[in-house]
């Protein structure tokens, strides 16, 4: 997770736990990005294709999990997307 500033929570009123699940989400969302693009490359095709499900497996769970931090984020008034 990246590096957390706890002054930045206070300085807008965002919650601390608030402020974590915001960066776990960008996070998250910049791996997820990085992720899809590399499922569209030579190298990627090239994999046997156990990695190449199991590739696409983590992507898919990847964003799953993107989508509850989201929701999680709207339930705290602070929706990402």
């Amino acid at each position: 997770m990246s590096d957390f500033d706890q002054s930045a929570a206070t300085a807008d009123d965002t919650p601390p736990h608030v402020q974590r699940m915001k960066c776990e989400f960008d996070d998250l969302a910049e791996r997820c990005s990085k992720l899809l693009a590399f499922l569209d490359t030579s190298v990627f095709e090239d994999l046997a294709t156990l990695d190449q499900d199991l590739l696409v497996a983590q992507h898919t769970a990847m964003v799953t999990y993107l989508s509850i931090l989201n929701i999680r984020l709207k339930q705290a008034g602070h929706p990402q997307h």
